[in-house]
């Protein structure tokens, strides 16, 4: 009998490999594979199942005669490759994956067929919406699996902010709210702060950095709160004033270019100036509002300054009518004008009315001028009557009598 037998390509395959098969010692054209039929010399075949697996062929020699050859191929089972990590990773962000195998002793990352990496632990950035990527594991056998696992893209949030003002500059030394949107958590830099708003009086060019954090991914941006400078004027006038006296105050703008409205604070005055009589030293306020709205205020002293209330005059309170008075005043006044013009303390006035009533204004040493009076009544000359004859014998004693005054002297 012929001795029929099979060559393999290969004694020892991976799962799902093929193997090449050659019939030998036989005529040739007439073998016949048991397996599918074939009368082919060389078939290809594909084992289904792992482990042992026995291919036999039916060869004739030239007599007809016939036998059998066998051949057994060993079918090593693939590994079973896994990979895992997570699924989700914030865009341009690094994601960490690993490969595992029971069996595989190696692995190989594979992008668009190039290797990219041989390691278990790969961690590639997720730029794209999603991303698969591929690994063969291979085993000591030099078997080889494949495993992919795909990898979406999250979203970093966009963060977005307005301020209470709606403006990014603010007053020198006002307040600023900082309200953030776009993310569901937020922390700010300059003190940890978790809440969505951050507060902070600003006195000067100030830069806030805050994250925001949606679904784990993290997104940052810094806020630049610029300042204006508050309006820079002054209050003048009357620092100085006697009581009653009415003071005059102004403001100014100590810049020239700049258009400021401005507001008495006692008053709500909003002119430039105010007239003020205070009873008592007092300061006065006011308030100015520059084109961006920005206040600032500013106080002035008005000075009051007492009246010489304390002078007075001295002198006779009745005369004679057509005669003089002499009259004093005295105080803490320093000049003193009379009302018929005279200047001094001291005056020498004719009374020539029933009634007269002098006026003096006594002026101190601030220019506090005060004015007081003094009354002087007039004596009307007593009118006499004599009762006597109107002639008489030389020699004779004469008998006369006087009236119409309270005292009499005679002159003989």
């Amino acid at each position: 009998l012929p001795e029929i037998s099979i060559e393999p390509s290969l004694k020892e395959i991976c799962f799902n490999d093929s193997v090449a098969l050659t019939a030998q010692n036989g005529i040739s054209g007439k073998y016949k594979w048991n397996h599918n039929g074939a009368n082919t010399d060389d078939v290809v075949v594909i084992p289904n199942k792992v482990g042992e697996n026995i291919y036999s062929v039916t060869g004739y020699d030239i007599h007809g005669c016939k036998n059998t050859g066998e051949v057994s191929i060993t079918v090593n089972a693939l590994p079973i490759v896994k990979i895992d990590g997570e699924a989700y990773v914030c865009r341009n962000e690094n994601a960490e994956l690993t490969a595992s195998s029971e069996t595989a002793t190696s692995f190989q990352w594979i992008d668009n067929g190039t290797g990219i990496g041989n390691d278990a632990i790969f961690k590639p950035t997720i730029s794209t919406d999603d991303s698969t990527f591929v690994v063969v594991g291979e085993d000591g056998n030099h078997c080889k699996s494949t495993a992919e696992f795909v990898v979406y893209a999250k979203e970093h949030p966009t963060l977005s902010y307005r301020t209470n003002t709606g403006k990014d500059t603010v007053c020198l030394g006002s307040p600023v709210v900082i309200y953030m949107s776009g993310a569901d958590e937020y922390v700010w830099e300059s003190n940890n702060s978790t809440e969505s708003s951050y507060s902070e009086v600003i006195n000067s060019e100030t830069q806030f950095t805050v994250y925001g954090t949606t679904n784990g991914c993290s997104s940052d941006t810094t806020i630049t709160i610029s300042t204006w400078n508050l309006p820079v004027f002054g209050i003048d006038g009357d620092s100085v004033i006697c009581l009653n006296d009415t003071a005059k105050l102004f403001t100014y703008a100590k810049d020239e270019n700049s258009v400021l409205t401005y507001k008495w604070k006692h008053n709500g005055n909003t002119n430039e100036t105010t007239y003020e009589s205070p009873t008592s030293t007092k300061n006065y306020f006011a308030t100015a509002t520059d084109i961006n709205n920005c206040k600032s205020e500013e106080s002035f002293e008005v000075k009051v300054n007492p009246l010489p209330t304390d002078i007075k005059i001295e002198g006779e309170r009745a005369v004679c009518l057509d005669s003089t008075v002499t009259l004093t005043v005295s105080g803490s006044a320093i000049d003193y004008q009379w009302g018929n013009g005279a200047v001094g303390t001291t005056i020498d006035a004719a009374i020539v009315s029933k009634d007269s009533t002098f006026y003096v204004v006594g002026t101190d040493k601030n220019g506090c001028s005060y004015k007081t009076s003094y009354k002087v009544a007039s004596i009307e000359h007593p009118n006499l009557i004599q009762n006597a004859p109107d002639s008489v014998c030389f020699g004779s004693k004469i008998n006369i009598s006087i009236k119409g005054a309270a005292e009499y002297v005679w002159d003989d």
